[in-house]
């Protein structure tokens, strides 16, 4: 990922029409290399958990795209009395 200059920070979208079409991703997603790997001669549960995790991630990645969003201004006060100069010792 690119680094930005300034207080940004990056964040996953999640709402409620991702979440839905995250669902639809996980419906639709071939397990047939998971339940190989698990029904084999010898079961590699290792390979058979990587498989799902990776099958996982991909659509989760997919769905929840990372956004770069604007951080928030330490210099702004909640109370009308805090100075700057408080603001500045408070955040040492």
């Amino acid at each position: 990922m690119r680094r930005f200059e300034g207080p940004h920070k990056l964040q996953r979208v999640i709402n409620e029409k991702n979440k839905a079409y995250f669902s639809k991703l996980l419906t639709e997603v071939d397990r047939s290399n998971t339940y190989e790997a698990c029904n084999m001669g010898r079961p590699n549960t290792n390979e058979a958990y990587n498989l799902f995790i990776d099958q996982i991630s991909s659509s989760y990645d997919k769905t929840f795209s990372v956004m770069t969003m604007p951080g928030k201004h330490r210099n702004s006060t909640k109370q009308p009395w805090i100075t700057f100069g408080l603001l500045k010792s408070c955040n040492k």
